[in-house]
C-alpha cells in the first residue's frame, strides 16, 4: 500500500496520471477518498496526488494532532518524499488552511495557492457547528447517520432533488472501511479552533486563487472575498449556486472551473 513517512506518522496517498503535479488535500472530516469523483478526469491532464491527512482515513496518528501548521509539515514531507519540487496545491476547506500555512513555510514549493472554500480562521459559529457535529458523532456510532445530518450543510438544495445521488454518497459512507474515530474528530476540531493566520495573508507570497461558491453555509462567501483582498496576488472566483462540497456535488462543473483556473497561472 503506498504510505510515505512523515515525522512521527505514516501518510496514505495516491498518484494518477502524468504531468505537472496537482496536490488534493481534505478538509475536516474528509479523506482522499472524497476527491476520487474528480481525480478521474484531473489525471487526464496532470499527475494528480490526493492523500489521508493524519489520523484519518489510512492515515496514522502519530503522537496526536496539535496543529494545523503540523498538517502542513505533514504534507511538506509528502513532497518531499515524492520528489515534487513544485506544486499547485488545491485545499479544499481545512485543506485550505492546512495549504495557505504550507504556503508560508515553503512558498518556493508551490506554484499555485488554491483556496476552496477555505478561511483563514474559525469563526464563533462555526466553532458552534463544529462542536455539534462533533457531539453528535460521540454520541452516535451510526457514520450513515452522521453523514445525513451534516449533509445538508455542505450541500445546496438541488442536490438533494436527485434521490439517486444521495443515496450514492450516503453509501460510499456506509462502505468506508476507516471510518474517523470521535477522538481523531476532537483533535482536528481542537486545532482548527485555535489556527489563526489573519494577520499573515499579507505574506503569502505565491498567486493564489480563493474559489468560492455563493451557496456556502459554513464559509462566508465575504470572509473569503475579504481573504483575497488581503493576500497580494490573490484572484476571487465567486461560483454562483455552489456549495460548501461543490466538488462532491457536482464534479463535472468544478473540474470545468478547476482547470480554467489552472490556466490563469502558466
Amino acid at each position: 500500500m503506498p504510505h510515505i513517512p512523515a515525522k512521527d506518522c505514516s501518510l496514505y496517498y495516491t498518484r494518477q496520471g502524468q504531468g505537472e503535479p496537482l496536490v488534493l488535500i481534505s478538509g475536516y472530516l474528509c479523506d482522499h477518498v472524497y476527491w476520487r469523483a474528480v481525480v478521474a478526469n484531473l489525471s487526464k491532464s496532470y499527475q494528480v496526488i490526493s492523500f489521508d491527512n493524519r489520523g484519518v482515513g489510512q492515515s496514522t496518528v502519530g503522537a496526536g494532532i496539535v496543529s494545523i501548521q503540523q498538517m502542513a509539515e505533514d504534507t511538506l514531507q509528502l513532497l518531499d518524499q515524492l520528489n515534487l519540487d513544485k506544486v499547485t496545491l488545491v485545499g479544499h476547506s481545512m485543506g485550505g488552511m492546512i495549504a495557505h500555512q504550507l504556503a508560508l513555510l515553503a512558498p518556493k514549493r508551490i506554484k499555485h495557492l488554491i483556496l476552496y472554500c477555505s478561511r483563514p480562521h474559525i469563526t464563533a459559529q462555526s466553532a458552534f457547528t463544529m462542536k455539534t457535529f462533533l457531539n453528535l458523532h460521540h454520541n452516535s456510532t451510526e457514520p450513515v447517520l452522521n453523514t445525513r445530518l451534516i449533509l445538508p450543510w455542505v450541500m445546496s438544495e438541488r442536490f438533494f432533488d436527485n434521490e439517486a445521488r444521495v443515496e450514492q454518497l450516503l453509501e460510499l459512507t456506509a462502505q468506508n472501511l476507516y471510518p474517523m474515530t470521535p477522538e481523531i474528530q476532537e483533535q482536528h476540531y481542537h486545532a482548527l479552533c485555535k489556527h489563526d493566520l489573519r494577520t499573515e495573508l499579507a505574506n503569502i507570497s505565491v498567486p493564489t486563487t480563493l474559489l468560492m461558491g455563493s451557496a456556502d453555509l459554513l464559509v462566508p462567501p465575504a470572509l473569503s472575498h475579504w481573504m483575497a483582498q488581503q493576500i497580494p496576488m490573490a484572484r476571487y472566483h465567486l461560483i454562483e449556486g455552489a456549495p460548501h462540497s461543490w466538488h462532491l456535488e457536482q464534479p463535472d462543473a468544478f473540474n470545468q472551473s478547476l482547470q480554467a483556473i489552472l490556466k490563469e497561472v502558466p
